[in-house]
């Protein structure tokens, strides 16, 4: 069995009315990428703009807190977190991890 080039050809669409189907398809495929980008870098806006900011109110620490970290570390944890827009209670975890609050030989 032999294929000709009409029988290829015979499915697709010709003429002004398929390339402007295309042209139309090409265009929505753009812009839908376009704003993805563009939600994307919102998302990614309003995540950087959030996480930058400190709290109106600090939390205060915990009995376990005060009792496990040394006083002066808690009170330099809690400046920088201020400081720096950063809860204290994260800079405290990495004290712990990395120095156990300056304890570590």
């Amino acid at each position: 069995m032999s294929v000709t080039a009409g029988a290829v050809g015979a499915g697709a669409r010709t003429g002004p009315r398929g390339v402007a189907a295309i042209a139309w398809g090409a265009a929505a495929l753009v812009v839908g990428l376009l704003m993805l980008v563009a939600a994307l870098a919102g998302l990614n806006g309003a995540l950087l703009a959030g996480a930058g900011t400190a709290t109106a109110s600090p939390r205060l620490a915990s009995a376990l807190a005060q009792r496990e970290i040394p006083p002066r570390y808690l009170q330099l944890y809690e400046r920088a977190g201020q400081r720096y827009g950063v809860d204290w209670a994260v800079l405290a975890g990495i004290g712990k991890v990395e120095c156990d609050h300056g304890r570590d030989p």
